[in-house]
């Protein structure tokens, strides 16, 4: 039987690597016609999901050290493991090579529609974002609740240290400022009306003397949808969905490869299963909810806290600790994030 991966970024590249090493055969279907462009996503991750990603040479740059700012406050927190700013582009470029390798067949600028997934024969992985044709294609429900991000990257001459995020410039979520080397992205998460939201930012007097007289890099602004919520069901008697198509993501911060890398490995796992012993796909939703169910609520509780009058008291706390050591992926866990 055949498997369909609808979508081959990040997430998708990961299952189909882990699949196809089983010896499996996998059709993929990438809607851009280039594998990794355009980039969405920042690709600020920590050192146990880069352990997980498990391919090197994909760390542009290394941050010890977070700012965050709010109305009233401004701290920093110095952090032992780190957070790693990973090359987006060449992820997926690397994952690519090696699921063709193991035989998957990628087809670029293949748009996949759910009256075309309907047709496909044997199961199919939905790794086509928050608007899935993959649940539409199953009748899985919708995901209502999402974040609409607005970015642009600016040339920079002026060297800024850590990754600095603001709390007081979006009703719901975060603006973000993350230097790379002689250029900075600088972006916003909103529930209504992110453009708005950016020039709140923009006004912020750390980012104009940061970005004074500079100008934003010509053709590089990027707007995505980050979901906000779980899907209420993500299999079908022969679809599966992962990553942003699921919902899968740390709603405090938006990242998605942190849950959705560890998930879609899960996923080829129980794909596997269902093709050599008839398992229920069932089992999928079944067993993520087991591990990361609770993970995805603190998430929500913990951004719903930080983008509330409440992230006054949380940030006076913070700013107690002057080194940590927590997982930022999950980071009321006491053991490694790892099951």
């Amino acid at each position: 039987m055949e498997v369909n991966l609808i979508g081959f970024g990040a997430i998708g590249g990961v299952f189909a690597r882990e699949l196809s090493k089983k010896g499996i055969r996998i059709n993929a279907f990438e809607e851009d016609e280039k594998i990794g462009f355009p980039v969405h996503c920042s690709g600020l991750i920590s050192k146990s999901t880069l352990e997980e990603i498990g391919i090197k040479g994909l760390v542009i740059k290394k941050f010890n050290k977070a700012y965050f700012h709010s109305s009233f406050q401004n701290f920093s927190i110095f952090s032992k493991q780190g957070m790693y700013l990973i090359d987006r582009a060449k992820l997926e470029q690397e994952l690519a090579k090696e699921a063709e390798k193991n035989g998957t067949q990628i087809f670029l600028g293949k748009r996949m529609l759910a009256k075309d997934i309907k047709k496909l024969k044997g199961i199919v992985v939905g790794c086509d974002g928050i608007n899935s044709e993959t649940a539409k294609a199953f009748s899985l429900p919708p995901i209502k609740k999402f974040v609409v991000t607005y970015k642009k990257f600016f040339y920079i001459k002026k060297r800024v240290e850590g990754v600095h995020l603001f709390y007081d410039v979006s009703k719901g979520f975060f603006g973000w400022f993350i230097p790379y080397s002689n250029f900075a992205e600088v972006g916003v998460g909103s529930f209504s009306n992110p453009k708005e939201s950016f020039q709140k930012l923009l006004n912020k007097e750390i980012l104009r003397e940061v970005l004074k007289k500079e100008k934003h890099m010509p053709n590089h602004k990027v707007s995505a949808l980050i979901p906000m919520q779980l899907r209420e069901k993500t299999y079908s008697d022969r679809a599966i969905l992962i990553g942003d198509a699921a919902g899968h993501t740390k709603f405090a911060t938006g990242g998605g490869l942190a849950f959705g890398v560890r998930i879609a490995k899960l996923a080829s796992s129980i794909v596997f299963e269902n093709l050599k012993n008839k398992k229920s796909l069932e089992t999928y939703e079944k067993e993520w909810k087991r591990r990361y169910l609770l993970d995805f609520k603190l998430h929500n509780l913990l951004r719903i806290s930080l983008t509330s009058p409440l992230r006054e008291v949380l940030f006076l706390f913070a700013r107690a600790f002057k080194t940590t050591s927590f997982n930022p992926d999950a980071p009321w866990r006491l053991k490694s994030f790892k099951y």
